[in-house]
Protein backbone atom coordinates (compact mmCIF):
# COMPACT_ATOMS: atom_id res chain seq x y z
CA UNK A 1 0.00 0.00 0.00
CA UNK A 2 3.34 2.41 0.83
CA UNK A 3 4.15 1.67 -2.45
CA UNK A 4 0.87 2.58 -3.90
CA UNK A 5 0.94 5.83 -2.26
CA UNK A 6 4.81 6.83 -3.38
CA UNK A 7 4.21 5.65 -7.42
CA UNK A 8 1.54 8.01 -7.01
CA UNK A 9 2.91 10.74 -5.56
CA UNK A 10 6.20 10.67 -7.52
CA UNK A 11 3.71 10.38 -10.82
CA UNK A 12 1.80 13.46 -9.26
CA UNK A 13 5.13 15.47 -8.78
CA UNK A 14 6.67 14.83 -12.18
CA UNK A 15 3.71 15.66 -13.71
CA UNK A 16 3.64 19.28 -12.02
CA UNK A 17 6.80 19.40 -12.95
CA UNK A 18 6.58 18.58 -16.57
CA UNK A 19 4.37 20.92 -17.12
CA UNK A 20 5.81 23.66 -14.82
CA UNK A 21 7.45 25.08 -18.11
CA UNK A 22 4.48 25.13 -20.24
CA UNK A 23 2.92 28.59 -19.95
CA UNK A 24 1.33 29.85 -16.82
CA UNK A 25 0.90 27.58 -14.20
CA UNK A 26 -2.99 26.59 -13.15
CA UNK A 27 -3.80 28.52 -15.87
CA UNK A 28 -6.31 26.53 -18.43
CA UNK A 29 -6.82 27.95 -21.40
CA UNK A 30 -9.86 26.60 -23.22
CA UNK A 31 -9.53 25.45 -27.10
CA UNK A 32 -9.55 27.94 -29.41
CA UNK A 33 -8.85 30.74 -26.73
CA UNK A 34 -5.31 31.82 -28.55
CA UNK A 35 -6.73 31.78 -32.10
CA UNK A 36 -9.88 34.08 -30.39
CA UNK A 37 -7.15 36.53 -28.97
CA UNK A 38 -4.61 36.73 -31.91
CA UNK A 39 -8.25 37.49 -33.78
CA UNK A 40 -9.41 40.22 -31.30
CA UNK A 41 -6.10 42.00 -31.59
CA UNK A 42 -5.90 42.13 -35.43
CA UNK A 43 -9.47 43.83 -35.96
CA UNK A 44 -8.51 46.47 -33.07
CA UNK A 45 -5.59 46.84 -35.22
CA UNK A 46 -7.46 47.12 -38.45
CA UNK A 47 -10.45 49.57 -36.89
CA UNK A 48 -9.51 53.10 -38.14
CA UNK A 49 -9.16 55.73 -35.05
CA UNK A 50 -12.36 57.38 -34.03
CA UNK A 51 -12.99 60.42 -36.05
CA UNK A 52 -11.49 63.68 -34.66
CA UNK A 53 -14.44 66.19 -33.02
CA UNK A 54 -13.45 69.57 -34.20
CA UNK A 55 -15.12 72.75 -33.19
CA UNK A 56 -17.33 74.57 -35.47
CA UNK A 57 -15.39 77.77 -37.04
CA UNK A 58 -16.77 81.04 -35.95
CA UNK A 59 -18.54 83.46 -38.74
CA UNK A 60 -15.73 85.76 -38.21
CA UNK A 61 -12.71 83.46 -39.35
CA UNK A 62 -15.28 82.06 -42.62
CA UNK A 63 -15.43 86.25 -43.11
CA UNK A 64 -11.07 85.95 -43.31
CA UNK A 65 -10.98 82.87 -45.04
CA UNK A 66 -13.56 83.83 -47.64
CA UNK A 67 -12.00 87.76 -47.91
CA UNK A 68 -8.61 86.19 -48.47
CA UNK A 69 -10.05 83.92 -51.37
CA UNK A 70 -11.31 86.92 -52.86
CA UNK A 71 -8.24 88.48 -52.84
CA UNK A 72 -6.48 86.08 -54.44
CA UNK A 73 -8.51 85.15 -57.15
CA UNK A 74 -8.83 88.59 -58.02
CA UNK A 75 -4.53 88.70 -58.52
CA UNK A 76 -5.13 85.91 -60.60
CA UNK A 77 -6.00 87.76 -63.94
CA UNK A 78 -3.43 90.16 -64.01
CA UNK A 79 -1.03 87.06 -63.76
CA UNK A 80 -2.41 84.84 -66.30
CA UNK A 81 -1.73 88.37 -68.75
CA UNK A 82 1.53 87.93 -68.01
CA UNK A 83 2.00 84.28 -68.77
CA UNK A 84 0.35 85.20 -72.09
CA UNK A 85 3.53 87.57 -72.36
CA UNK A 86 5.63 84.66 -71.64
CA UNK A 87 6.50 85.51 -68.16
CA UNK A 88 5.82 83.04 -65.31
CA UNK A 89 5.15 84.87 -62.20
CA UNK A 90 7.16 82.95 -59.52
CA UNK A 91 3.98 83.68 -57.06
CA UNK A 92 1.21 82.47 -59.62
CA UNK A 93 1.98 79.14 -58.64
CA UNK A 94 1.67 79.37 -55.05
CA UNK A 95 -1.63 81.44 -54.97
CA UNK A 96 -3.13 78.92 -57.28
CA UNK A 97 -2.35 76.38 -54.19
CA UNK A 98 -3.61 78.48 -51.92
CA UNK A 99 -6.66 79.28 -53.49
CA UNK A 100 -7.56 75.78 -54.13
CA UNK A 101 -6.78 74.76 -50.25
CA UNK A 102 -8.69 77.73 -49.24
CA UNK A 103 -11.57 76.34 -51.25
CA UNK A 104 -11.52 73.13 -49.83
CA UNK A 105 -11.51 74.72 -46.38
CA UNK A 106 -14.43 76.44 -46.75
CA UNK A 107 -16.65 74.11 -48.13
CA UNK A 108 -15.43 71.23 -45.68
CA UNK A 109 -16.20 73.71 -42.94
CA UNK A 110 -19.67 75.05 -43.90
CA UNK A 111 -20.46 71.44 -45.21
CA UNK A 112 -20.23 70.24 -41.55
CA UNK A 113 -23.00 73.04 -40.05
Amino acid sequence: MRAAGASLLTLWVSLCLAGWGQGSPGILHPPGAQAEEKAQRRFEKDMPPPPQVRSAPSPQQLQREADELVGLAQSVPSQIQQVQRGVLPKELIDKLKRIEKLSKQLRSELSQK
